[in-house]
Parts: structure tokens; sequence; C-alpha cells
């Protein structure tokens, strides 16, 4: 694919201002990369089924805006990206925060063949990629330095499975945060004991006429005490 076509050229001024939009800064370098990304994922795409979207400027909002509008609600230190699937939100999460390390996890082996040429292709020296569950992962599988005080979902599954899976880390201190979508209004009482929502957010996906047809909420999960 070519970056200089009227339609990756547009993908690209949409990410541009979209992340101005979530008062995010991004240089020329980061936002090749994002949109690079996008270009392999949609050849891939013709193979490995990573995403139902098929033009750049719709990729650009449903997945790099999307994923990125979490960052102001990230702490410092590394992130785990439980099923990544197509590198979602953990990729652009690497790319717009070099500094931080991530762990992107999934089982499907596909997919985490994608997510290694990804990383190639990109030079991402701030991630691994593993195939492994998350229910199935151990803190003591994860190099100390990699361990994560976050752990990131996209609409992984219901809450308090996401949250049974996570509780090793939980109860290690690490957060959860779940980007879901409208919410059920029931969503804390489903939680595992131990653990509450510190924060529940209605993010912007730095597209405004997109923000009027979709619904997105970013659920903080920890343990009691571990307030905002």
């Amino acid at each position: 694919m070519d970056l200089t076509s009227q339609p990756w050229q547009q993908a690209r001024a949409l990410c541009q201002s979209g992340m101005q939009q979530l008062a995010l800064t991004a240089d020329a370098q980061q936002l090749d990369q994002l949109i690079a990304y996008l270009q392999v994922m949609l050849v891939w795409n013709r193979s490995y089924n990573l995403t139902a979207v098929r033009e750049p400027v719709q990729a650009v909002s449903k997945h790099l805006l999307d994923s990125m509008s979490i960052v102001s609600w990230l702490a410092d230190g590394p992130g785990l990206d439980a099923g990544s699937g197509a590198g979602l939100p953990g990729i652009p999460l690497a790319i717009i925060r070099p500094e931080q390390r991530w762990l992107l996890l999934d089982s499907n082996g596909k997919k985490v063949r994608f997510l290694r040429h990804v990383c190639r292709q990109l030079q991402l020296r701030n991630v691994t990629v593993m195939q492994q569950r998350l229910e199935q992962l151990q803190p003591q599988q994860v190099a100390a330095d990699w361990r994560p005080v976050q752990i990131v979902t996209r609409a992984l599954a219901p809450i308090r499975k996401q949250c049974e899976w996570a509780l090793p880390w939980l109860q290690q201190g690490s957060r959860l945060l779940a980007m879901v979508g409208e919410l059920a209004g029931d969503e804390e009482l489903q939680l595992p004991a131990g653990l509450g929502i510190v924060a529940s957010i209605a993010l912007q996906t730095g597209n405004s006429a997109q923000d009027q047809r979709r619904h997105r909420h970013l659920l903080i999960i920890a343990q009691p005490g571990d307030s905002e």
C-alpha cells in the first residue's frame, strides 16, 4: 500500500486531528508508525480475518483513536493488553507511549504471528508478545521489569469474567482498565469480592461525529483503597 495515496493521506490527517481532540501529541515518526500499523493490518486481514473494518479512514476512528482514548488514565509502568487480537489497544498505546513497556497477550496463533510481525516491521522494542490466555498467565511467568501495573482490555468478556481472570494480578496491586460498550448499570454488583470500580469514564474517540453514534466507557477496577 502507498502512504501517499488519497485514502491513506486522509487517514493520516484524521489521525492527527483526532489526537489533537484527545489532547495527545505525536511526532511525524509516531504518526507514520500508526498508519503503517493499519496498512499491515489491512494487508494481513485478507488472510487472517483480523478486523471487519476494511477502509483506512474507518480504521483510524474505530481502531486507532478508540484505542488511544484511554491514554490519560494510564499509570506509569508496564501494561498488559489481554486478548490483544490485532493489537488493539496495545499497539497504538505502545506507539504513543514509547517509554512504556507493553505485553501483548493472545491465545490465537495466527494473531500472535501477526503481532510479532508488526513489532518487527515497526521496530517496537517496548513490546513483547506471548501466546497465552490471561486466566492461565501467572505473575512468575513474566519478568519483573515487565510485570504490569495495569491490564487493558477492549470488549474482551463480561466484566466479572475479566476480573476473575486478572485476579492474581489485581491482588498484587495491578488495575484492570476495561473498555466496554454501554453500561448495564449493575456492573459493580457483578464484581468478585475484594474488587471495586474506582472510576467509570465516558470516553471520547477524538471524532465528534463518531461519538454521536457509538458509546464507549472505561471501567477502572482495583482493590478497595486504590483510588484515582
